[in-house]
């Protein structure tokens, strides 16, 4: 059973190295399918990595850019679930697709879509619905694959260094990557050795004391492009990090310096 409403219609795209799209956004579902390349999508406000084989549904209304660092080739669509409740992710990697029928069935939608034979569109539209199947299921069975679990590690710490000025809501990026706030929070810990909310901190603290060293900033300003919600917090986190406040340490660094340029 074809799993959405309305007929769609792939569009295949080609994006050369340095290419933007501006942000925009749909009124249904997109699915964007990335055959190669490497990128970063503001989606929703957060900044995301993708690369070749990954797949991306974005909700609707959502609005979304894309900026390419190499030449990208893409095949996308949109839609509307039909007979099914929406249980989708924000993205799939190539890694945990490969064990499943989804690069398979991409292959043969670019096959209809290149040859173009009689009824090709109605073997789109299963082959698709096939897809949306795999996806589905995908979302309900998210341990079943340790590739998979070290790939959402990684894609966390980028995303907390990505986003690092804006407020960071670390349950609703355990949902992105289909996961509940408290599982994320131990396959993160496991892999990394702290919850996430203290390492996104300690990525907070590095950042404030690179901008204390190489900046004359204000700490207000620093404390706001670091990301933390007032110059107090930063104080206390830096302090606790570093043992010094952020005006200590910066005049450490400088008598360091000046010492140095008299040797």
């Amino acid at each position: 059973m074809v799993m959405f409403m309305a007929t769609i219609k792939f569009i295949s795209k080609h994006r050369p190295l340095g290419g933007y799209v501006f942000p925009h956004a749909h009124n249904s579902y997109e699915f964007v399918c990335y055959s190669n390349g490497n990128l970063k999508s503001t989606i929703g406000g957060e900044i995301h990595r993708f690369s070749a084989g990954d797949i991306v549904i974005i909700p609707p209304h959502t609005i979304h850019d894309e900026k390419h660092y190499a030449s990208t080739t893409m095949f996308f669509c949109t839609f509307e679930p039909n007979d099914i409740e929406p249980c989708f992710k924000l993205f799939y990697t190539a890694e945990e697709l490969s064990s499943t029928r989804v690069p398979q069935l991409i292959d043969l939608i670019n096959k209809e879509i290149t040859e173009g034979a009689m009824n090709h569109d109605k073997l789109i539209e299963l082959f698709f619905s096939e897809i949306l199947v795999e996806l589905s299921r995908i979302s309900g069975n998210k341990d079943s694959s340790p590739v998979y679990v070290k790939k959402v590690v990684e894609y966390a710490c980028d995303f907390f260094k990505d986003n690092l000025s804006r407020p960071i809501d670390i349950p609703t990026l355990a949902a992105q990557t289909g996961y509940s706030y408290d599982r994320f929070r131990h396959i993160f810990t496991q892999h990394i050795g702290c919850p996430p909310h203290k390492y996104l901190t300690e990525v907070r603290v590095q950042a404030a004391k690179h901008l204390c060293k190489t900046t004359n900033n204000k700490f207000t300003v620093i404390a706001k492009e670091c990301g933390f919600s007032t110059p107090s917090r930063m104080i206390q986190a830096f302090k606790a990090e570093t043992g010094l406040t952020p005006s200590e340490y910066r005049a450490k660094i400088k008598s360091l310096e000046t010492i140095k340029s008299l040797d």
